[in-house]
C-alpha cells in the first residue's frame, strides 16, 4: 500500500528520519533564546521515550554550545511531531488498510493542530509563571506549523534528570496520585481566567473527527478483539458482553455536550491525554517516587472536568483500586480545586463532577482499551525477561477485566439517565410523549373509555411563537361518542426543539453571539427549569379552575394534564381548549392602547384573586428564580451580545442609542431590585405575576371590520408571586408601538388599577396607584433588558417564516421604532432608579 495523505507520513532526511534539520533548530534557538550560540560538532543526540507515546519523536540533546551562556540549558529535550510511532502501532494491529485506522486519521488531519495547540498552551503557561504548581516542564523554544511550513513542528523543553515513566503495567497506589490531582485542579482553576483569544488558541480538538473511525462498527470490533488478545481465556466472556451493546456505547453528542446535560455552566481546560505515559517520576532521598512533571498537552481542549480523571485512573491504578477509591480521589481533587479557585465562582458541584465521571467512563474506557492492547504490546516487545512479561500481562489483564465490567455497569446505569428533555424523542412530533401516554391520561382524568381513533388528525401549530413547548392541534376520531369530549383540543408538550432553533439562529447570525459557557448555561437552565415551569403552570390552572372566572381571566379550559415527577423526567403535557379563528399579533404588529383593556382586566382579576391563596397553593407555584433563569444572559458577555443583536435590527438607527445604554455596563443589571422590588417600594404583599405576558401569549379574534378583540391569555409557565408592575412592563413593551407606550403607559396603569379595585371589592388594597407607577418606573430597566432579545433573534426567527419581502420590511420598521424608544427609556429610567437600592440600604443603616 502506498502511504499517502499528510507529508508527515513520509520519513524525512532530517534528525532521526524527521523533516527537521539541524539548521531549523539553530535558527529557532537563535531567534527565541536571543543567543549567537550554536550547537557545536560535539553535541550529542539520543532518542528517548520510544514506546511512551506515538505522535512525536523525542530526542535528548546534550549541547556543545559554541558560545558560553549561563541562560542556555546544559541538556534539553527536543520533541518533533513525527509519524513513526503511529506506523509502528498500525503494524502491530495487522490492519488490511492502515488508512482506515483512527490513528491514521488523527495523524493525517490533526497532527499539526495538536502540535500548535500544545505550543499555544505552553505560551499561556509562560504568562501564568506557575510551572512548579502545574508540574509542567519549562519550554525554551518552539516552531509551529503554518501554511508555509507543513512538516517541521517541534519544541525544546526542560530535561529532568533520572525521570522515569511508570507504564500501564505498573500499578500506582491511590495516594500517589494526589500530586497529579493537585496540579490538575490548579490547571482547571487557572483555565477559568483565559481570555477569548487564549481560549481560541487551544480550541479545535474534535473527538468525533479524531476517533470516529475507531468508534464505528468495525472499529469497535477491533477494540474488543485487541482487548481479548491480552488474555483470551479470562477476558473473552466480559468483552463479548460489552461488545454486544454495539454502537449504543458510542454517544459523541453526549460527550460533546456533557456539561450541558449535567448543568455545568462553564467548560474547563482538559489535558486530554493524562495517562501513565505522560507523567514523569523521580526518586526521592528516601527511595519513594514523586511526581516531577506532567507532559504532552497535544490533546488540550475545553471540556468536562472528569475527562482527565477517567483517563488518569484507568491507566495508573489497578482495576480493584480504581473501583474502590475513585470517589475518594474525586473528592480529593475537588478539595484541591476549591482551594485553587478560592472565592471565585465555582463552575460545578462535587456531585456534578461525580456524575460526569459516571457518564464519561464508557467513552474514556473505549479510548483506554487500545492502550492496554496494541500500544502496551509495543512496549512489552522491548522486554526479554519472561517472568517480567508475564507479571505485566497479568496486571494488564486485571485492569482490562475490571474496566470492561465497569463499562457494562456504567453503560446500563447511564443509559437509563441519558434521555433528557433536551433530546428529541421518538414520540409525537419528535417529543418524548407517545400516543399511549395521552390516551392513558385522557381515560383517567376525563373519566372515559373513548380513545383517539386511527383517523385522529394531529397538526403542529404555534411554531415560532414560543420556545418551551411543542403545540399540537388534535382533531379526534373518538372511538366512543361522548358529549363531554371535545371535538378539537390543543396538546401542549414541554419540549426543547424551539430552544435548539433559537440557539442555532443566534449562532448562525452571529457566531460569537453565545459564548460556549453561556450556551451551556442556557441548556442547563432549560433542563433544570423546564420541568418545574410546566408543573407550576399545571398547578396554576388547577387553582384558577376553583375560582371559576375563566371568562374574565380569558384563560383556556384545561381537559387533562401530566406533570413531571421523580419517575417521569421527559413527559410533561396538558390538553386544553381549542379556540378557532384566533391569531397572534406579534412584536411587529402593534396593538392600540385601548385594545389592551381586556388584558388589563384579566390581569387585575389574577392579582386580586391571588391575595387569598392558601399556603399550600402558594407552595404549588413557588420556585421561580429570576436570577437563576436570567443570570447567564445578564453578565458582561451576555449584555454585550444583547446590545449587538439590538443594533443588528437596524444598525444605522440603533447603534448610537445602544452604545449609550451599553456604556452603563453592568450598572443596568440590578437583580437585587428586580427580585425585591416590593420591599423597596413599600408594598407589603406579593401578588400573582403571569411572568411571560407578552405579545405571543395573547390570542386575538379578528372582527369583520378588521378590528381585534382579545380571546385568550395563555402560557403561565413563569407564574410566580412578585411585583404588580412586572406584567405591565412586559405587556406594553411587546404589544404597543414605542410612541404609544411612552404616551399612554400612565393612563393604562390607571385603567388597570381601576379594574384591580373593582376585582378586590371590599378587600384590603395591597398597594396604591403611586406605588404601582413607581414600581413600573423602577422595574422598566429589567423588563426592557429581558425584552430586547425578543426584538432581535426571537423576532428574526419568526420573520424567517415570512415569504413576503414587503411585509418583512414593514415589520422591521416596527421593530426598529420599538427598539429606539426602548433604548431611550432604558437610559431614562436607569438614571431614575439606579440609586434606589443604595439609598434604601443607607436609610436602613442610619436608623
Amino acid at each position: 500500500m502506498t502511504e499517502e495523505g499528510s507529508p508527515l507520513f513520509k520519513n524525512g532526511d532530517g534528525l532521526f528520519n524527521t523533516h527537521v534539520y539541524l539548521e531549523d533548530l539553530q535558527e529557532v534557538i537563535r531567534d527565541q533564546m536571543k543567543t549567537n550560540a550554536q550547537l557545536g560538532p560535539g553535541t550529542k543526540y539520543t532518542i528517548v521515550g520510544d514506546g511512551n507515546g506515538f505522535m512525536s519523536r523525542v530526542v535528548l540533546v546534550d549541547p556543545d554550545w559554541t558560545v558560553s551562556d549561563e541562560n542556555l540549558p546544559k541538556r534539553f529535550v527536543l520533541k518533533i511531531t513525527s509519524c513513526m510511532h503511529v506506523l509502528n502501532v498500525l503494524d502491530q494491529m495487522n490492519l488490511p488498510d492502515k488508512r482506515e485506522s483512527a490513528l491514521w486519521s488523527i495523524f493525517e488531519y490533526e497532527a499539526q493542530g495538536l502540535h500548535n495547540r500544545e505550543v499555544n498552551l505552553y505560551e499561556i503557561f509562560g504568562k501564568w509563571d506557575i510551572d512548579n504548581l502545574l508540574l509542567s516542564p519549562k519550554v525554551y523554544f518552539s516552531k509551529k506549523f503554518d501554511s508555509e511550513n507543513q512538516t517541521k513542528g517541534f519544541f525544546g523543553m526542560e530535561f529532568v534528570e533520572n525521570a522515569i515513566t511508570r507504564h500501564l503495567y505498573i500499578n500506582l497506589k491511590p495516594y500517589e496520585l494526589h500530586a497529579v490531582l493537585k496540579a490538575l485542579a490548579i490547571f482547571q482553576a487557572e483555565g477559568l481566567k483565559l481570555n477569548k483569544e487564549e481560549q481560541e488558541s487551544v480550541t479545535g480538538y474534535d473527538l468525533e473527527k479524531i476517533v470516529g473511525k475507531m468508534f464505528s462498527v468495525s472499529g469497535l470490533k477491533g477494540i474488543f478483539d485487541q482487548a481479548r488478545e491480552i488474555n483470551p481465556e479470562e477476558l473473552s466472556e466480559t468483552a463479548n458482553r460489552v461488545e454486544a451493546f454495539g454502537l449504543e456505547l458510542v454517544n459523541f453528542d453526549m460527550v460533546k455536550n456533557l456539561n450541558t446535560y449535567l448543568g455545568i455552566k462553564k467548560d474547563v481546560l482538559v489535558h486530554g491525554d493524562l495517562w501513565s505515559a505522560n507523567i514523569m517520576w523521580t526518586e526521592k532521598e528516601d527511595g519513594e517516587l514523586k511526581v516531577n512533571k506532567i507532559i504532552d498537552y497535544q490533546s488540550i481542549q475545553l471540556g468536562n472536568p472528569s475527562q482527565d480523571l477517567v483517563r488518569l485512573f484507568t491507566s495508573t491504578l489497578s482495576g480493584s483500586d480504581r473501583r474502590a477509591y475513585w470517589e475518594k480521589l474525586v473528592e480529593q481533587f475537588y478539595e484541591y480545586f476549591l482551594e485553587a479557585v478560592k472565592d471565585k465562582n465555582v463552575p460545578y458541584t462535587l456531585e456534578q463532577l461525580k456524575e460526569s465521571y459516571r457518564f464519561y467512563f464508557v467513552t474514556g474506557s473505549l479510548l483506554m482499551l487500545p492502550m492496554l492492547g496494541p500500544i502496551a504490546k509495543v512496549k512489552l516487545a522491548e522486554m526479554t525477561d519472561p517472568k517480567e512479561i508475564e507479571e505485566c500481562r497479568n496486571i494488564l489483564t486485571e485492569k482490562a477485566e475490571i474496566i470492561l465490567e465497569d463499562m457494562e455497569h456504567w453503560h446500563l446505569m447511564t443509559a437509563e439517565k441519558k434521555t433528557t428533555i433536551l433530546d428529541n424523542g421518538d414520540g409525537l412530533f419528535s417529543t418524548h410523549v407517545v400516543l399511549e401516554d395521552v390516551q392513558e391520561v385522557i381515560g383517567e382524568q376525563m373519566n372515559t373509555k373513548a380513545r383517539l381513533g386511527e383517523n385522529t388528525k394531529y397538526t403542529v401549530v404555534g411554531d415560532g411563537n414560543g420556545f418551551m413547548s411543542r403545540v399540537i392541534l388534535v382533531e379526534p376520531d373518538w372511538t366512543i361518542t361522548d358529549d363531554h369530549l371535545p371535538s378539537k383540543f390543543v396538546l401542549k408538550i414541554t419540549s426543547c426543539m424551539h430552544v435548539h432553533g433559537l440557539v442555532e439562529t443566534m449562532k448562525a447570525k452571529s457566531p460569537n453571539a453565545l459564548a460556549p459557557e453561556h450556551e451551556a448555561a442556557l441548556w442547563a437552565m432549560f433542563e433544570t427549569e423546564a420541568q418545574q415551569l410546566h408543573n407550576r403552570e399545571v398547578n396554576l390552572y388547577k387553582i384558577t379552575e376553583k375560582w371559576n372566572k375563566n371568562d374574565v381571566m380569558l384563560s383556556p379550559k384545561i381537559y387533562f394534564s401530566k406533570k413531571f415527577d421523580e419517575n417521569n423526567k421527559t413527559k410533561g403535557f396538558l390538553g386544553m381548549e381549542f379556540v378557532s379563528d384566533v391569531t397572534i399579533r406579534h412584536l411587529y404588529a402593534n396593538a392600540k392602547p385601548h385594545e389592551l383593556h381586556p388584558v388589563l382586566r384579566s390581569l387585575a382579576t389574577l392579582q386580586a384573586e391571588s391575595l387569598h391563596l392558601t399556603d399550600e397553593e402558594k407552595q404549588s407555584i413557588h420556585g421561580f428564580d429570576f436570577k437563576q433563569l436570567m443570570g447567564s444572559m445578564m453578565n458582561d458577555d451576555g449584555m454585550k451580545n444583547i446590545y449587538a443583536q439590538t443594533r443588528d435590527i437596524n444598525p444605522e438607527r440603533l447603534t448610537e442609542r445602544a452604545n449609550k445604554v451599553e456604556a452603563f455596563g453592568l450598572d443596568v443589571v440590578n437583580f437585587e431590585l428586580a427580585c425585591n422590588l416590593n420591599k423597596y417600594i413599600g408594598i407589603e404583599r406579593d401578588v400573582l405575576v403571569h411572568g411571560d405576558l407578552w405579545a405571543a401569549n395573547i390570542l386575538w379574534k379578528e372582527e369583520d371590520d378588521r378590528k381585534y378583540s382579545v380571546s385568550k391569555i395563555i402560557d403561565y409557565q413563569l407564574i410566580h408571586m412578585g411585583n404588580p408592575a412586572e406584567d405591565l412592563v412586559r405587556l406594553f413593551l411587546s404589544t404597543l408601538s414605542g410612541g404609544d407606550r411612552q404616551a399612554h403607559w400612565e393612563r393604562l396603569v390607571d385603567q388597570f388599577y381601576e379594574y384591580f379595585l373593582e376585582a378586590l371589592g371590599d378587600r384590603e388594597v395591597p398597594y396604591t396607584i403611586e406605588q404601582l407607577k413607581e414600581s413600573y418606573r423602577h422595574y422598566f430597566v429589567t423588563g426592557g433588558l429581558i425584552m430586547m432579545p425578543m426584538y432581535g433573534p426571537i423576532a428574526q426567527t419568526k420573520l424567517s417564516y415570512s415569504t413576503d419581502t414587503e411585509n418583512v420590511e414593514e415589520y422591521r420598521e416596527i421593530l426598529t421604532e420599538k427598539a429606539e424608544h426602548l433604548l431611550e427609556d432604558l437610559e431614562r429610567w436607569h438614571l431614575y432608579s439606579r440609586d434606589l437600592t443604595k439609598n434604601h440600604k443607607e436609610a436602613e443603616t442610619s436608623v
